[in-house]
């Protein structure tokens, strides 16, 4: 602990000026988002929330009236969701550091308020029990990246939490997640001129895209579909991985006669998501104790995209394996081509980033995408024809998502199995697999129009699920 207090105090004093070294902004910029999600489940966690809450009131000079029992209470409950945060920020490798944008816009419809977050953190903060790694938000003079508030929990805190038996390793058991209050969301088509983009470089700008969109018929079943999942998966214990509820995210809105059929996906909410674990160590995932199984559908948006033209893919070969160009490269091009109206000129700077550091040779040189795009279009011609035709990737998202989440729904309503989804898989326990495949594939032909092949895995030859 002390030398993560030398390491934030350090932080700090560069903070109040001077210019940071690239080692300096890289650690903060893998600071941990602050959600504010978590509540109290313990009488242990509730007397720290009730102690700590009542101290910091005690010791603030500025508010001149007294809360009442509600705001109390709320109060007590945000200040759970602080300190769970900063001990959850504190426990993590890459940093550290936990961080919050603050403005108040960002607190709107949140767990916690932008007054208590503000009255708490700077108690905190006044008493030594938070350091403040960095302050202020794009202020480029101080961090040449743009970068959020950034806090660490101090030395002090942990002790006060483990006079109540609350330590980093164990506060998960203390503090559970609160389900997402608004599991429907409508995004704005990305601006690609907007400048607010590319004012970081290390975390680039999110904000503003949410779209307000007014309750009706169809939106109410949506949000309910996800309320229901979310609802019901908080029942088991996952193992291995973090799952705090879905939203489902819907994209390019339009002011007028928006049908609801862009995108789509569920996403797991918060940044250290199972969604975001590698293959390998989803795989190692536990629902309630019992190995999972990831049922993956080979080549989804290809085999849609040839269902849309009345065509069927050929599975029976790898479709993004060709000759004399890597797997990855040419399955970044077709995910990079569909949905787009016109042919990329060239590749994107993260892909040539890592293609140079694995092998030491510059993509556009080895792997033209000129001829990486002639490679592709011979192989499967569908995608030239699309250049043409009307749908687009948020169409094929659609499509995909909707299949999953109907598929989700029918193993909760008619068989009690719990789910989980990465986009164009699906992940249930070891013994639920054949009945998973099957509403897999009910479901996908029923919304794609064609029947799905699933990678590493095999239907039993004989007898029906």
């Amino acid at each position: 602990m002390e030398g993560v207090s030398q390491e934030v105090t350090q932080f700090y004093q560069a903070s109040s000026g001077g210019e940071r070294s690239d080692g300096e902004r890289r650690d903060l910029a893998k600071a941990r988002y602050m959600a504010l999600d978590r509540y109290p489940v313990t009488d242990l966690a509730n007397e720290l929330c009730r102690t700590v809450g009542d101290y910091l009131i005690d010791t603030d000079r500025k508010r001149k009236n007294r809360r009442g029992k509600k705001a109390l209470k709320k109060y007590h409950r945000a200040t759970g969701a602080v300190i769970a945060d900063l001990i959850l920020g504190f426990r993590r490798e890459k940093s550290p550091l936990s961080y919050r944008t603050l403005s108040a816009a960002t607190f709107n419809d949140g767990p916690v308020s932008y007054r208590n977050f503000k009255s708490i953190i700077n108690s905190l903060e006044g008493l030594g029990l938070v350091f403040k790694a960095a302050q202020g938000f794009y202020k480029r003079a101080i961090i040449s990246s743009g970068q959020a508030t950034c806090y660490c929990v101090s030395p002090l805190l942990l002790e006060i939490a483990a006079e109540f038996e609350i330590t980093p390793a164990n506060i998960d058991k203390h503090f559970a997640c609160e389900l997402p209050r608004t599991p429907l969301v409508l995004h704005a088509a990305k601006d690609r001129h907007d400048w607010r983009h590319s004012i970081s470089r290390y975390r680039p700008f999110t904000g503003e895209k949410k779209v307000h969109f007014e309750p009706t018929d169809q939106t109410r079943k949506l949000e309910a579909e996800v309320t229901e999942l979310n609802e019901f998966f908080s029942e088991f214990k996952l193992e291995g991985g973090t799952h705090r509820g879905y939203r489902r995210i819907f994209n390019l809105s339009s002011e007028v006669g928006y049908r609801w059929n862009k995108g789509g996906r569920l996403y797991s909410v918060g940044e250290e998501n199972y969604q975001m674990l590698p293959a390998g160590e989803r795989a190692l995932m536990r629902i309630n104790g019992e190995p999972v199984v990831e049922l993956d559908i080979r080549a989804s948006f290809l085999t849609i995209l040839y269902a849309q033209h009345c065509q069927t893919l050929d599975l029976s070969t790898d479709p993004y394996q060709i000759k004399g160009i890597p797997r990855h490269v040419v399955k970044q091009w077709v995910e990079m081509t569909v949905g787009h109206n016109t042919y990329h000129r060239s590749w994107p700077k993260a892909l040539k980033n890592r293609f140079f550091e694995d092998t030491g040779y510059k993509l556009q040189k080895v792997h033209h995408i000129k001829t990486v795009r002639d490679a592709v279009l011979s192989k499967h011609p569908v995608i030239a024809k699309r250049q043409n035709h009307h749908t687009d990737i948020f169409d094929l998202m659609y499509l995909e998502a909707e299949a999953m989440v109907r598929a989700m729904l029918q193993l909760k309503r008619a068989y009690g199995i719990p789910s989980l989804t990465v986009h164009d898989s699906i992940i249930v326990r070891e013994r639920d697999v054949c009945a998973a495949a099957e509403a897999v594939t009910r479901n996908f032909k029923s919304v794609c129009g064609v029947e799905p092949e699933f990678g590493n895995w095999k239907r039993p030859a004989t007898g029906s699920i």
